[in-house]
Parts: structure tokens; C-alpha cells; sequence
């Protein structure tokens, strides 16, 4: 394999490695009335609250990305980094209560949503890492 090619594969690999939180975010909310249908009113009300920080949460690091490429080189100045870095700090921090909150659900829309909560976990951490260095 030529070098260029592992470049490809690797910008594909994190491209889904990044929009899977955001895809199965949209499942669960496509699905949320069918998949919450049995579980009391409180689990339901902290769920969706799980859902909406899972939601807005898995979209901070497509967002930057998005910013990055396609904002110009004055608008990527140094405030655009600090901003980004203190949202994705928030980000990864809201990540972490909408896991627990996302757990108040009930078989697949449980597991799912922990998924999705720890997938956008790890990508705010990767992003983060990549950003300090």
C-alpha cells in the first residue's frame, strides 16, 4: 500500500469514527416513542434529557471539524481554538451525565445510548488530545 492510500483509509476510519455518535444519536431519536413505550414517566423525562445532551453533544466535534475546514485562515485565529477547547471540555463532561442519564431507558434504547454517550466520550478525549498537542 502507497502512503497516500493509508492517508485515505485513515481520514475514512475517523470520519466514521466520528459520525457514528451522530447517526445513532438520529436512531434513537427517530425511535424514542416506540423504544420508550413501558418505562414510567420520570425514567422517560430523564431519558429524553440524556437524548438531547447525547444529541447535542455528539455534534461539537463534526462542528469544529466542519469550522476548521471551511472557515478562513482569519477566522481560525487563536480565539477559535481557545472557544473550541473550552466547548469540547464542556462537551466532554455533558457526554458523561447523558450516559448516566441515557441509562434510565429500557433494553436496546439503554444500551444504545450508553453506546452513543461513549462514543462521543472517546471522540471529545481524542479531539482534546489532539488539540493539546
Amino acid at each position: 500500500m502507497t502512503e497516500v492510500s493509508v492517508d485515505r483509509a485513515l481520514v475514512a476510519l475517523f470520519v466514521l469514527f466520528y459520525a457514528a455518535p451522530v447517526v445513532l444519536s438520529g436512531v434513537l431519536f427517530w425511535k424514542r416513542e416506540l423504544w420508550t413505550c413501558g418505562i414510567s414517566d420520570w425514567r422517560r423525562r430523564m431519558w429524553r434529557i440524556g437524548l438531547i445532551l447525547a444529541i447535542v453533544t455528539s455534534l461539537v466535534v463534526p462542528l469544529f471539524l466542519l469550522g476548521i475546514q471551511f472557515l478562513s485562515a482569519a477566522a481560525k485565529q487563536s480565539w477559535f481554538i481557545d472557544w473550541s477547547q473550552k466547548t469540547m471540555l464542556l462537551a466532554w463532561l455533558l457526554a458523561l451525565l447523558s450516559a448516566v442519564l441515557l441509562g434510565f431507558g429500557r433494553g436496546n434504547q439503554r444500551w444504545l445510548g450508553i453506546l452513543t454517550a461513549g462514543l462521543t466520550f472517546v471522540n471529545l478525549f481524542v479531539s482534546l488530545i489532539g488539540m493539546s498537542a
